[in-house]
């Protein structure tokens, strides 16, 4: 979920800024989808390695 915010926000200031640009809406929209998309894959990896972490860490100060 939070993923998919982060992702929403940084779409909608990506749009707004090609717009104020200049860039017509088409463009705009492309390259807020694209980097929507980019930020959202990056934002999800992250939480799951930070949940792989947590879950590693843990189990491995539960064995101890």
């Amino acid at each position: 979920m939070e993923a998919s915010v982060v992702a929403l926000a940084s779409s909608i200031a990506v749009l707004l800024i090609n717009l104020h640009r200049g860039a017509t809406m088409r463009h705009a929209l492309i390259a807020a989808a694209r980097d929507g998309f980019a930020i959202f894959c990056g934002t999800a990896a992250l939480l799951a390695a930070t949940f792989l972490g947590i879950v590693l860490w843990t189990s491995r100060t539960r064995d101890r």
